[in-house]
C-alpha cells in the first residue's frame, strides 16, 4: 500500500489552519477534489507558500494522513500571469473555482470536469473571448457533465445563473465581488 502519491491540480481554496498552517482544496486529474494541509506555509520562510497561491496549476507531493493529507512538496506547474494582472479576470476565475468547489464531491474522480476548467482558466489567462462568455460556457458545461441540466437544454445569461444558484443553494461569492466591481466601473 502506498503511503505517499504525487499529483497535478488546481488550487481551489486556502484557509488557515492551526498557528502556521493551511487546509487547501485542490481539484486533481487523478482523485478530484481533494483536502490538504500544508505544514509551515505561513511562516515566513515556508518554500511551499508561493507554489501553493489559488488559480496556480501545482505538482503536489502528498503523505496520507488520517484525517487529512499532508504535502510534502509542491512546485508550480502553471501560474497564469495574465490572469492574475486583471482583476476582472481573477474575479471570473474564481466564479470557476467556487463552482467547481460547491458542484464537485470530495475524493470523485472527474477527468472530464479538470479538462473544462483547465480550458477555461486557459481561456480566462490568454484569449481575447468575453470573460462572461467563458464563464457561462464553462457553467453550462460542467452542470451537462454532473448531470444537474440535460445535455440538449441550452441555457444562457440569466437562466444560467439562476439555474446554477439553485443548483448550488446558494448565491456564488464571487457573483457579489462582480456585481460590486461593475457598480464602480
Amino acid at each position: 500500500m502506498f503511503r505517499s502519491y504525487k499529483t497535478n491540480g488546481l488550487v481551489l481554496k486556502r484557509s488557515n489552519f492551526g498557528e502556521s498552517d493551511k487546509l487547501l482544496t485542490v481539484f486533481t486529474h487523478n482523485f478530484g477534489k481533494i483536502f490538504l494541509i500544508a505544514k509551515g506555509i505561513r511562516k515566513i520562510h515556508s518554500r511551499k507558500a508561493s507554489h501553493l497561491e489559488l488559480f496556480n496549476i501545482v505538482t503536489i507531493y502528498a503523505a496520507i494522513g488520517k484525517k487529512f493529507d499532508y504535502i510534502t512538496e509542491a512546485e508550480t506547474y502553471r501560474s497564469f500571469k495574465k490572469l492574475k494582472k486583471n482583476l476582472t479576470r481573477i474575479i471570473f476565475a474564481y466564479q470557476v473555482l467556487e463552482i467547481i468547489n460547491l458542484l464537485c464531491p470530495e475524493k470523485e474522480q472527474h477527468s472530464e470536469i479538470y479538462n473544462l476548467m483547465i480550458d477555461a482558466m486557459n481561456k480566462l489567462d490568454g484569449s481575447d473571448e468575453e470573460p462572461g462568455l467563458i464563464l457561462e460556457s464553462f457553467s453550462s458545461a460542467i452542470l451537462q457533465n454532473l448531470g444537474f441540466l440535460p445535455r440538449e437544454k441550452k441555457l444562457k445569461g440569466y437562466e444560467l445563473k439562476n439555474f446554477l444558484r439553485e443548483t448550488v443553494e446558494k448565491n456564488l461569492k464571487s457573483e457579489e465581488l462582480l456585481t460590486h466591481l461593475s457598480g464602480k466601473v
